[in-house]
C-alpha cells in the first residue's frame, strides 16, 4: 500500500511539472537561454567607433614632415602648413595624390576628412 501511495505521489508531481511551466505565460513569450561560454566568445557585440581625431592622425603620419603649430609639429621635409595655409579641398587632394615625396593615400575616408578639417581650421598658428 505504501508503495502505491509513492507511485501516486510521483505521478501527481509529474503532472505538475508538465502543467505548471505553461501557467502565466502567453503564446508570444519566448524563453531565451543564456549563451554558453563558446557562444559568448564567438558572438560579437556591436561596437561604436568614435569620430577620428584629426590632430592625432596628423601628428601620427604628417607631423614628422610638416610644421603645424596647432599640432605641435615641426617637420621640414614638406611645406610649413602654418605659412602655406591650404584650404580643405587642397588638403584632401594632397592626402589622396601625395604630391612630391609625400606618399599617396596616407589617409582615406573619414580619417582623411578629419585631418583635412583639422589642418584647414588650424593653419596659421
Amino acid at each position: 500500500m505504501a508503495c502505491l501511495r509513492s507511485y501516486a505521489s510521483l505521478a501527481a508531481l509529474g503532472v505538475l511539472f508538465v502543467v505548471l511551466p505553461g501557467c502565466g505565460s502567453d503564446s508570444n513569450t519566448t524563453i531565451q537561454e543564456p549563451p554558453t561560454a563558446s557562444q559568448s566568445a564567438t558572438t560579437s557585440k556591436p561596437t561604436t567607433t568614435a569620430a577620428p581625431n584629426g590632430k592625432d592622425l596628423f601628428v601620427a603620419k604628417c607631423g614628422s614632415c610638416h610644421t603645424l603649430k596647432a599640432a605641435g609639429t615641426t617637420g621640414t621635409t614638406g611645406p610649413n602648413l602654418d605659412q602655406q595655409k591650404p584650404a580643405k579641398p587642397e588638403i584632401l587632394s594632397d592626402i589622396k595624390t601625395g604630391p612630391a615625396v609625400m606618399p599617396a593615400n596616407l589617409y582615406t575616408g573619414a580619417d582623411a576628412q578629419a585631418v583635412a578639417t583639422f589642418v584647414a581650421g588650424n593653419e596659421g598658428g
